[in-house]
């Protein structure tokens, strides 16, 4: 089944259900309902592997979990509290997403916006989510995980308190036409509807009253379909202000679950959905315009590239902060063949062990996990211990993505959005997973990518092909962050 099939999917029961008149006490629902669903059926559909399995956590270890962040997050509750810095423009996000540089943390989203714009004489200020650890960061940081944590937990409270909501909407009949198909019907229950409808109605009014203290004048979210990120659309909208998703990875190009195919929009569009998106390709903002461009106002998209490749490229990242180790240093120009393999998932994929094993003993291989997979560094050395010599995974996942593209000769990845930034580079990427044939179709057949299954034939390429995987490229120009103001 090809990918847009279950974009298909989708849009038949949105046709079937009326979607956009699904409510809760006035709220729009849908946006909070499609992202879990389709992400099950994509799951089931592309991902029996077990790609994209996660380890199963007890619920004794998620409550204590919580409970613990909320405690933990409380002392930055009270001096966010008492910050009243000015600013122009406010960027959400996950701590997750930070990168260490020396002895603290950026953000290759909202600081790189801002370094990006440094020239501009706007003010910055992010908003992070703490979800795993506790971080100092180089730029001013508001953390906003305590409501984001309380939200959370008085939301499953009030759903036993207020249960019996009036919403139309027939639960039962959307789960029997998913059972019918054999699909997935995650999120088609009372219980999640209405935790989702009370944490988003939370922490819409948490952002509201974070916008005026701080004077925001625009808005940026990174991952818009989590439930700050709609939280933080119906914000914005309320106070008309503009909101954009700011991309981060594979998106409308793609036919992506999230930025592609929405069907039964309303005509006054979604508020869990951002006014706007900030694209990295016009193959994107076409993609989102096709569905956004019909409603009133319509959806606002801006070409305006990665931001994180753009701070390399453009040379504008600050050299005090991303200053590089001699010991990464001499990794990354050591003599031979260097290729740089991104994972995804919690373990390596059988593929790498075969490529290990076969491949000349003079090529140095760069294997980087994923970013949310950093605490697991050790459990994957070990996985890659035979191969210790020539493999190098510590350092490689630990230093900059920009970096490693600019210097690595062949990239090698199962279906990751590091292609687009590789391509940047002028790095043509090695795809080795079926689902990338769905994600990558058009680059595929274009030859800007090149798709193998085998050991063998990606060996193959490599040792005839290696001159061709590089290739001359310019940067583009971009709008800059105060013309959205202006327009």
């Amino acid at each position: 089944m090809k990918k847009t099939q279950t974009l298909e999917l989708i849009n038949e029961f949105e046709e079937e259900f009326s979607v956009e008149t699904w409510e809760v006490e006035g709220m729009k629902i849908w946006p909070a309902v499609r992202i879990p669903l389709i992400t099950a059926w994509e799951k089931k559909l592309y991902y029996s592997d077990g790609t994209l399995d996660a380890k199963p956590i007890s619920k004794f270890k998620r409550f204590f979990h919580e409970y613990l962040l909320l405690v933990c997050s409380a002392g930055k509750a009270l001096h966010s509290f008492f910050n009243r810095t000015k600013s122009d423009v406010g960027v959400w996000g996950l701590d997750v997403e930070r990168v260490k540089a020396n002895g603290s943390y950026y953000t290759p989203y909202g600081d790189a916006l801002r370094d990006l714009e440094r020239d501009s004489g706007l003010k910055f200020l992010c908003f992070d989510l703490t979800i795993k650890k506790f971080i100092n960061s180089h730029y001013p940081c508001i953390d906003v995980s305590f409501g984001y944590n309380f939200a959370r937990i008085v939301s499953r409270f009030l759903f036993l308190l207020k249960r019996k909501k009036n919403y139309q909407i027939d639960l039962d009949r959307c789960r029997a036409w998913c059972k019918e198909r054999n699909l997935p019907p995650s999120g088609l229950n009372e219980k999640y509807l209405l935790t989702q409808f009370y944490t988003i109605r939370s922490l819409k009014n948490q952002y509201k009253r974070l916008v005026r203290r701080h004077s925001l004048k625009v808005c940026f979210v990174v991952c818009w379909y989590g439930q700050y990120g709609m939280a933080l659309s119906s914000a914005a909208k309320e106070l008309s202000i503009p909101c954009f998703d700011l991309q981060h990875g594979i998106a409308g190009a793609s036919s992506s679950r999230v930025y592609s195919n929405w069907g039964r929009v309303p005509s006054g569009g979604y508020d869990l959905i951002p006014g706007g998106f900030w694209c990295w390709t016009d193959e994107d903002a076409l993609a989102i315009e096709k569905w956004g461009s019909s409603q009133t106002p319509p959806i606002r998209t801006v070409v305006g590239g990665c931001v994180w490749q753009r701070l390399w490229l453009e040379e504008k990242q600050p050299q005090k902060i991303f200053r590089i180790a001699a010991s990464t240093d001499r990794i990354l120009d050591r003599a031979g063949t260097k290729i740089l393999f991104t994972m995804q998932g919690n373990e390596p994929p059988q593929v790498l062990f075969d490529l290990l094993e076969n491949s000349p003993s003079e090529w140095n291989w760069w294997i980087r996990c994923h970013p949310t997979k950093i605490g697991n560094l050790d459990e994957l050395e070990e996985k890659l211990s035979a191969f210790s010599r020539r493999v190098n995974l510590k350092e490689v996942s630990l230093t900059y993505l920009p970096l490693l593209l600019g210097k690595a000769d062949v990239h090698i990845t199962g279906w990751s959005a590091v292609t687009y930034d590789a391509l940047s580079f002028g790095l043509k990427t090695i795809l080795v997973h079926p689902s990338a044939k769905q994600f990558f179709e058009p680059l595929i057949l274009t030859e800007q990518v090149f798709y193998l299954e085998k050991c063998e034939e990606i060996l193959s390429c490599i040792k005839s092909s290696q001159k061709d995987l590089r290739f001359d490229c310019s940067s583009s120009k971009y709008e800059s962050v105060k013309d959205l103001l202006r327009n």
